[in-house]
């Protein structure tokens, strides 16, 4: 179980009956409680569902979200909530926290409906705990299971923390520069907070450089006669995307361009 106390000395304890794990597909990981008693230890009111992870994804899982999610758990529409009020009212502060190179994240809940729901969800989740065959089999079953809790969320909020670069790392990637290495940075952080890291560790001077920002969407439209085009910030007025091998699309946006 896990207790919390407030700021006025108040303990809640939560009876802890899943954690559903981090993993590279989804950006997320949650945990589904309920309220415990704490004097009697039986548990009080409906479960619910604790969602932390990457803004761009968890977007996408909020309550009137318009997406459909195959068994992958990538979206083949990726229009996020819009329309919400709070996802509007923290979109601003967001981007302005992640230009300072803070890793952003939203933190949702969503209630259980019943205990009913949540039981019949944890024996399927259990059973694909239990995948035979590969590590990849069982964490694809399981990605598949977690997205089917984490749905229709409700955003409570946002946090900012600040990942320092270990000691010595701008030197030494100045030192492999000069030296002709070419270096590439990959990262799951949002845009911002990307360009400004890249800044602080001398992969990219944000005062002469211009970093190009390409996204990378998915589409289910493709034709054999599609090809790859990128158009400069001259070329707005022309078409912006184009669909590539399979289900993807390709959109230019203005932005500064990275040297790598």
């Amino acid at each position: 179980q896990m207790c919390i106390r407030d700021s006025h000395h108040i303990t809640t304890s939560f009876a802890i009956h899943a954690t559903l794990p981090f993993s590279a597909d989804r950006k997320m990981m949650s945990m589904l409680l309920q309220e415990r008693n704490t004097q009697t230890g039986a548990l009080i009111g409906k479960p619910f569902l604790i969602t932390k992870g990457a803004d761009s994804f968890v977007a996408k899982r909020l309550k009137g979200a318009t997406n459909t999610t195959n068994s992958t758990g990538n979206n083949s529409n990726n229009t996020a909530a819009k329309s919400s009020p709070s996802l509007d009212a923290i979109e601003g502060p967001l981007c302005e926290l992640a230009a300072k190179g803070l890793r952003t994240l939203f933190v949702c809940m969503r209630e259980i409906d019943s205990m009913e729901e949540m039981e019949i969800w944890l024996k399927r989740f259990t059973e694909a705990s239990e995948t035979m065959g590969g590590a990849g089999d069982r964490e694809v079953a399981i990605d598949r299971v977690c997205l089917e809790m984490e749905r229709d969320l409700t955003l409570i909020g946002a946090t900012a923390i600040e990942d320092k670069l270990q000691d010595g790392v701008p030197e030494t990637l100045q030192f492999f520069l000069e030296a002709g290495v070419r270096i590439w940075m990959l990262t799951g952080d949002k845009r911002e907070t990307a360009v400004t890291i890249a800044g602080s560790a001398t992969l990219a001077n944000l005062q002469k450089d211009i970093v190009c920002h390409i996204e990378v969407i998915e589409t289910s439209s493709y034709t054999e006669n599609d090809s790859c085009l990128l158009y400069t910030s001259d070329a707005a007025d022309e078409e912006d995307s184009v669909d590539l091998g399979g289900r993807r699309i390709i959109k230019k946006k203005k932005y500064r361009k990275l040297r790598l």
